[in-house]
């Protein structure tokens, strides 16, 4: 299981004066990069599951005519 340690989330954030952290915009980028990457991936395990149905159903109903 992975998790984020402090040291990791010093890398790409500072803590301001009132406690908050403050984002590099590396941090930005890689997040972005990573939202899109889970999305790539979401659409083809997606799309793969309605490419299957799709064929399974159309040999079905080969099958039967």
């Amino acid at each position: 299981m992975w998790t984020l340690d402090s040291e990791y989330v010093g890398y790409f954030a500072e803590k301001s004066p009132s406690g908050s952290l403050i984002y590099d915009e590396s941090y930005l980028v890689f997040m972005l990069v990573a939202e899109g990457a889970v999305s790539a991936y979401t659409l083809v395990v997606a799309g793969s599951f309605v490419v299957v149905g799709n064929t399974i159903h159309w040999l079905e109903y080969q099958s039967t005519c």
